[in-house]
Protein backbone atom coordinates (compact mmCIF):
# COMPACT_ATOMS: atom_id res chain seq x y z
CA UNK A 1 0.00 0.00 0.00
CA UNK A 2 2.58 2.55 -0.99
CA UNK A 3 0.48 4.57 -3.18
CA UNK A 4 -1.11 7.72 -1.11
CA UNK A 5 -4.80 9.28 -2.27
CA UNK A 6 -6.05 12.23 -0.72
CA UNK A 7 -10.24 12.62 -1.27
CA UNK A 8 -11.33 16.14 -0.72
CA UNK A 9 -15.53 16.45 0.01
CA UNK A 10 -17.99 16.33 2.75
CA UNK A 11 -18.59 14.23 5.67
CA UNK A 12 -21.36 11.87 5.91
CA UNK A 13 -21.91 10.39 9.05
CA UNK A 14 -24.64 7.82 8.08
CA UNK A 15 -21.49 6.60 5.56
CA UNK A 16 -23.70 6.70 2.56
CA UNK A 17 -21.57 9.36 0.17
CA UNK A 18 -18.44 11.36 0.80
CA UNK A 19 -15.22 10.65 2.53
CA UNK A 20 -16.42 8.01 4.25
CA UNK A 21 -17.59 5.86 1.23
CA UNK A 22 -14.19 6.81 -0.62
CA UNK A 23 -11.97 6.00 2.69
CA UNK A 24 -13.49 2.27 1.98
CA UNK A 25 -12.87 2.28 -1.97
CA UNK A 26 -9.69 2.84 -1.21
CA UNK A 27 -8.71 0.91 1.43
CA UNK A 28 -9.88 -1.74 -1.40
CA UNK A 29 -7.95 -0.78 -4.18
CA UNK A 30 -5.34 -0.96 -1.81
CA UNK A 31 -4.17 2.32 -1.49
CA UNK A 32 -3.29 4.68 1.90
CA UNK A 33 -6.25 7.21 1.79
CA UNK A 34 -6.07 10.73 3.24
CA UNK A 35 -9.05 13.07 3.75
CA UNK A 36 -10.03 16.68 4.07
CA UNK A 37 -13.28 17.88 4.82
CA UNK A 38 -15.13 20.79 2.84
CA UNK A 39 -18.75 20.28 5.00
CA UNK A 40 -20.87 18.10 7.16
CA UNK A 41 -22.98 16.88 5.36
CA UNK A 42 -26.17 15.96 7.84
CA UNK A 43 -27.90 13.25 5.68
CA UNK A 44 -29.82 9.85 5.38
CA UNK A 45 -30.96 7.38 2.82
CA UNK A 46 -33.85 9.78 2.57
CA UNK A 47 -33.34 13.36 2.46
CA UNK A 48 -30.52 15.75 3.07
CA UNK A 49 -31.37 17.27 6.36
CA UNK A 50 -28.66 19.92 6.15
CA UNK A 51 -24.91 21.21 4.67
CA UNK A 52 -22.71 22.79 7.40
CA UNK A 53 -19.35 23.85 5.13
CA UNK A 54 -16.03 23.76 6.91
CA UNK A 55 -14.46 27.62 6.81
CA UNK A 56 -12.22 28.17 4.03
CA UNK A 57 -8.92 28.83 6.28
CA UNK A 58 -9.77 25.61 8.20
CA UNK A 59 -10.12 23.57 4.67
CA UNK A 60 -6.63 25.21 3.95
CA UNK A 61 -5.16 23.96 7.03
CA UNK A 62 -6.27 20.13 6.38
CA UNK A 63 -4.65 20.58 3.14
CA UNK A 64 -1.63 21.75 4.39
CA UNK A 65 -1.55 19.42 6.68
CA UNK A 66 -1.63 16.62 4.02
CA UNK A 67 0.39 18.50 1.44
CA UNK A 68 3.38 18.83 4.10
CA UNK A 69 3.94 15.45 4.98
CA UNK A 70 2.64 12.98 2.24
CA UNK A 71 3.90 12.39 -1.18
CA UNK A 72 0.26 12.74 -2.35
CA UNK A 73 0.26 10.93 -6.06
CA UNK A 74 -3.60 10.91 -6.58
CA UNK A 75 -7.47 12.95 -5.67
CA UNK A 76 -10.41 12.36 -6.17
CA UNK A 77 -12.43 16.37 -5.64
CA UNK A 78 -15.88 15.50 -4.54
CA UNK A 79 -18.67 17.73 -3.22
CA UNK A 80 -17.31 21.16 -2.44
CA UNK A 81 -19.75 23.79 -1.07
CA UNK A 82 -18.78 27.30 -2.84
CA UNK A 83 -16.70 28.78 -5.47
CA UNK A 84 -14.48 29.93 -2.65
CA UNK A 85 -13.58 26.30 -1.57
CA UNK A 86 -13.18 25.35 -5.29
CA UNK A 87 -10.56 27.71 -5.97
CA UNK A 88 -8.79 27.40 -3.18
CA UNK A 89 -8.73 23.87 -4.23
CA UNK A 90 -8.23 24.44 -7.30
CA UNK A 91 -4.73 26.46 -7.02
CA UNK A 92 -3.39 23.88 -4.15
CA UNK A 93 -3.62 21.22 -6.59
CA UNK A 94 -1.83 23.12 -9.57
CA UNK A 95 0.87 23.94 -6.94
CA UNK A 96 1.49 20.90 -5.95
CA UNK A 97 1.55 19.39 -9.84
CA UNK A 98 -0.66 16.36 -8.79
CA UNK A 99 -0.30 13.36 -11.07
CA UNK A 100 -3.50 12.14 -10.87
CA UNK A 101 -6.71 14.71 -10.49
CA UNK A 102 -10.65 13.03 -10.69
CA UNK A 103 -12.86 15.58 -10.22
CA UNK A 104 -16.65 14.97 -9.44
CA UNK A 105 -19.03 17.78 -10.08
CA UNK A 106 -21.79 16.57 -7.56
CA UNK A 107 -24.80 18.75 -8.32
CA UNK A 108 -27.63 16.81 -6.16
CA UNK A 109 -27.50 14.21 -3.89
CA UNK A 110 -28.95 10.66 -4.58
CA UNK A 111 -31.78 11.71 -2.38
CA UNK A 112 -32.22 15.06 -5.03
CA UNK A 113 -30.88 17.90 -2.83
CA UNK A 114 -28.99 20.36 -4.83
CA UNK A 115 -25.54 21.66 -3.73
CA UNK A 116 -25.63 24.19 -6.36
CA UNK A 117 -27.73 26.05 -8.78
CA UNK A 118 -26.07 24.88 -12.52
CA UNK A 119 -24.65 28.82 -13.17
CA UNK A 120 -22.52 27.98 -9.98
CA UNK A 121 -22.39 24.06 -10.67
CA UNK A 122 -20.76 25.76 -14.32
CA UNK A 123 -18.45 28.14 -12.44
CA UNK A 124 -17.50 25.45 -10.17
CA UNK A 125 -16.18 23.70 -12.71
CA UNK A 126 -14.74 26.19 -14.73
CA UNK A 127 -11.98 26.41 -11.52
CA UNK A 128 -11.45 22.82 -11.06
CA UNK A 129 -11.84 21.35 -14.71
CA UNK A 130 -8.30 22.27 -15.98
CA UNK A 131 -6.68 20.54 -12.88
CA UNK A 132 -8.75 17.31 -13.75
CA UNK A 133 -7.49 14.24 -15.39
CA UNK A 134 -11.04 13.11 -15.42
CA UNK A 135 -14.18 14.85 -15.17
CA UNK A 136 -17.26 12.53 -14.09
CA UNK A 137 -20.19 14.15 -14.49
CA UNK A 138 -23.54 12.20 -15.12
CA UNK A 139 -25.94 12.98 -17.60
CA UNK A 140 -28.02 15.29 -15.75
CA UNK A 141 -24.35 16.94 -14.46
CA UNK A 142 -23.48 17.23 -18.27
CA UNK A 143 -26.51 18.60 -19.65
CA UNK A 144 -26.33 21.36 -17.07
CA UNK A 145 -22.48 21.89 -18.21
CA UNK A 146 -22.95 21.93 -21.79
CA UNK A 147 -26.52 23.90 -21.59
CA UNK A 148 -28.01 21.23 -23.23
CA UNK A 149 -31.81 20.86 -22.89
CA UNK A 150 -31.63 17.18 -21.99
CA UNK A 151 -29.38 13.84 -22.59
CA UNK A 152 -31.28 10.74 -23.66
CA UNK A 153 -28.94 8.93 -26.29
CA UNK A 154 -25.19 8.04 -27.12
CA UNK A 155 -25.30 11.11 -29.75
CA UNK A 156 -26.06 13.35 -26.58
CA UNK A 157 -23.65 11.87 -24.22
CA UNK A 158 -20.72 12.79 -27.12
CA UNK A 159 -21.70 16.18 -27.56
CA UNK A 160 -21.94 16.99 -24.05
CA UNK A 161 -18.28 15.43 -24.25
CA UNK A 162 -17.05 17.52 -26.62
CA UNK A 163 -18.33 20.19 -25.30
CA UNK A 164 -17.24 20.07 -21.71
CA UNK A 165 -13.78 19.04 -23.11
CA UNK A 166 -13.70 22.41 -24.95
CA UNK A 167 -15.14 24.31 -22.42
CA UNK A 168 -14.10 23.61 -18.94
CA UNK A 169 -10.49 21.72 -19.85
CA UNK A 170 -9.90 18.62 -18.34
CA UNK A 171 -7.83 16.40 -19.98
CA UNK A 172 -10.94 13.54 -20.16
CA UNK A 173 -14.27 13.89 -19.76
CA UNK A 174 -16.31 10.76 -19.04
CA UNK A 175 -20.52 11.21 -19.14
CA UNK A 176 -22.04 8.47 -16.80
CA UNK A 177 -25.04 7.21 -18.51
CA UNK A 178 -26.54 4.99 -16.26
CA UNK A 179 -29.84 3.50 -17.03
CA UNK A 180 -31.22 6.16 -20.08
CA UNK A 181 -34.54 4.88 -21.23
CA UNK A 182 -33.41 5.34 -24.74
CA UNK A 183 -30.55 2.41 -23.75
CA UNK A 184 -30.43 -1.42 -23.43
CA UNK A 185 -27.48 -1.33 -21.58
CA UNK A 186 -25.92 1.03 -18.67
CA UNK A 187 -23.37 2.95 -20.88
CA UNK A 188 -20.44 5.81 -20.59
CA UNK A 189 -19.24 7.94 -23.23
CA UNK A 190 -15.35 8.56 -22.37
CA UNK A 191 -13.94 11.62 -24.62
CA UNK A 192 -9.97 12.72 -24.67
CA UNK A 193 -10.36 15.56 -26.71
CA UNK A 194 -10.04 13.08 -29.77
CA UNK A 195 -11.77 9.69 -29.87
CA UNK A 196 -15.01 8.62 -27.85
CA UNK A 197 -15.00 5.98 -26.53
CA UNK A 198 -18.48 4.39 -25.84
CA UNK A 199 -18.60 1.95 -22.51
CA UNK A 200 -21.03 -0.78 -22.01
CA UNK A 201 -22.41 -2.82 -19.16
CA UNK A 202 -24.97 -4.92 -18.60
CA UNK A 203 -28.03 -3.05 -16.93
CA UNK A 204 -28.22 -4.23 -13.02
CA UNK A 205 -31.49 -4.61 -11.87
CA UNK A 206 -31.18 -2.88 -7.97
CA UNK A 207 -31.87 0.62 -7.52
CA UNK A 208 -29.62 0.44 -4.32
CA UNK A 209 -26.78 2.90 -5.60
CA UNK A 210 -26.30 5.41 -2.34
CA UNK A 211 -22.76 5.99 -2.99
CA UNK A 212 -22.02 5.33 -6.88
CA UNK A 213 -21.09 8.85 -7.64
CA UNK A 214 -18.35 8.99 -5.16
CA UNK A 215 -17.22 5.17 -5.75
CA UNK A 216 -16.87 5.47 -9.33
CA UNK A 217 -14.76 8.57 -8.97
CA UNK A 218 -12.91 7.03 -6.49
CA UNK A 219 -11.93 4.17 -8.12
CA UNK A 220 -11.09 5.73 -11.41
CA UNK A 221 -8.50 7.80 -9.05
CA UNK A 222 -6.91 4.61 -7.29
CA UNK A 223 -6.72 2.60 -10.64
CA UNK A 224 -4.95 5.85 -12.33
CA UNK A 225 -2.61 5.91 -9.73
CA UNK A 226 -1.67 2.27 -10.01
CA UNK A 227 -0.61 2.83 -13.64
CA UNK A 228 -3.95 1.97 -15.20
CA UNK A 229 -5.19 4.04 -18.38
CA UNK A 230 -7.98 6.02 -18.17
CA UNK A 231 -10.26 3.50 -20.47
CA UNK A 232 -9.49 0.63 -18.13
CA UNK A 233 -10.23 2.41 -15.12
CA UNK A 234 -13.94 3.43 -16.13
CA UNK A 235 -14.44 -0.05 -17.30
CA UNK A 236 -13.05 -1.30 -14.14
CA UNK A 237 -15.23 1.21 -11.90
CA UNK A 238 -18.56 0.39 -13.75
CA UNK A 239 -17.69 -3.61 -13.14
CA UNK A 240 -17.43 -2.72 -9.49
CA UNK A 241 -20.46 -0.59 -8.81
CA UNK A 242 -22.31 -2.54 -10.69
CA UNK A 243 -21.11 -5.84 -8.20
CA UNK A 244 -21.55 -3.10 -5.18
CA UNK A 245 -25.39 -2.89 -6.30
CA UNK A 246 -26.28 -6.46 -6.23
CA UNK A 247 -24.73 -6.94 -2.88
CA UNK A 248 -26.09 -4.01 -1.07
CA UNK A 249 -27.19 -3.58 2.71
CA UNK A 250 -30.24 -3.08 3.57
CA UNK A 251 -29.73 -1.22 6.63
CA UNK A 252 -31.75 1.60 6.20
CA UNK A 253 -35.60 3.04 5.63
CA UNK A 254 -35.50 5.11 2.71
CA UNK A 255 -36.47 3.03 -0.96
CA UNK A 256 -32.44 3.01 -1.88
CA UNK A 257 -30.31 1.32 0.26
CA UNK A 258 -25.92 1.89 0.11
CA UNK A 259 -23.84 0.37 -1.81
CA UNK A 260 -22.32 -2.97 -0.44
CA UNK A 261 -18.22 -1.66 -0.70
CA UNK A 262 -16.85 -4.73 1.36
CA UNK A 263 -17.02 -6.65 -1.76
CA UNK A 264 -13.50 -7.70 -3.35
CA UNK A 265 -12.33 -5.20 -5.88
CA UNK A 266 -12.45 -6.25 -10.02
Amino acid sequence: MRQAVLTIGVFDPAGYEGLSVDLRVLHTYRTYGLSVATAILAHNSQAVLGVYPVPLEHVGAQLEAVFSDVKVLGVKVGAVPDLKTAELVAGVLQDMNVPVVVVDPVWRSTTGYAFHTAEDLRAWARRLGPVATVLTPNVEEAAALSDMDSIADITAMKVACEIIHHRYRPAHVVVKGGRLADLVRATDVLYDGRRHHVLEHPWTRSLNRLGAGDTFATVVAALLVQGNSVQQAVTTAKQFIARAMQHTFQIAQGPVQPLNLTIPRV
